[in-house]
């Protein structure tokens, strides 16, 4: 919707925090992981809950608001590693968990789709994460969320809606369930979508 060419990344991803006395660090895998690469912007994936695990004791809040373009924010705090096979991540992991004192996370891009209408109409079923089964709990098949998410967050960068960070992430689905208009035909016509 803002002319930029974006793709849909599927994989896996691995974020691992090591200790600086060299002790054992700790990691967790991802194995079925979305993010997005937008043409000239980057990777963007604002989906992580990185702040504790109640099986992981050990594991430390990495106080990241998500993977925003070339790195993490806050940055400089966390080693990004994009990789291109299933050989190149497993070494990378290897190799991260060797790090003293440093937070890493690696992506593997399994597959990549190009944003189109199908996707767009299709949120839910496309995305098929844990917080797409949470969605339909609360919403039922409502396919529209997300391109009501997408239509959202352009006026807001154009200036035209409110913020949603106050909310908790229920309520701001909830917001973004009843806010008018035909989100799938917007983001489809504007974005020139096929």
């Amino acid at each position: 919707m803002m002319g930029f060419i974006t793709s849909i990344l599927l994989g896996k991803a691995t974020f691992i925090q090591t200790k600086t006395d060299g002790s054992r660090g700790v990691g967790r895998e991802v194995k079925t992981h979305a993010w997005v690469g937008v043409e000239k912007a980057g990777f963007y994936d604002l989906s992580l809950r990185l702040t504790s695990f109640e099986d992981c004791p050990d594991w430390e809040d990495w106080h990241t608001l998500g993977l925003l373009g070339q790195g993490f924010n806050p940055s400089g705090e966390i080693k990004l590693s994009m990789v291109r096979s299933h050989f190149e991540f497993e070494n990378t992991v290897n190799a991260s968990t060797h790090l003293k004192g440093t937070k890493s996370a690696v992506y593997f891009a399994e597959t990549m789709n190009d944003l189109n209408a199908e996707i767009v109409a299709n949120g839910l079923a496309f995305c098929n994460s844990p917080l797409t089964d949470i969605l339909r709990e609360r919403f039922g098949e409502r396919q529209d969320l997300h391109a009501k998410a997408i239509v959202h967050l352009v006026n807001f960068l154009n200036c035209k809606n409110s913020s949603l960070v106050g909310l908790s992430q229920m309520d701001a689905w909830e917001k973004l369930a009843i806010s008018p208009g035909d989100a799938v035909y917007r983001v489809c016509s504007r974005g020139k979508l096929k």
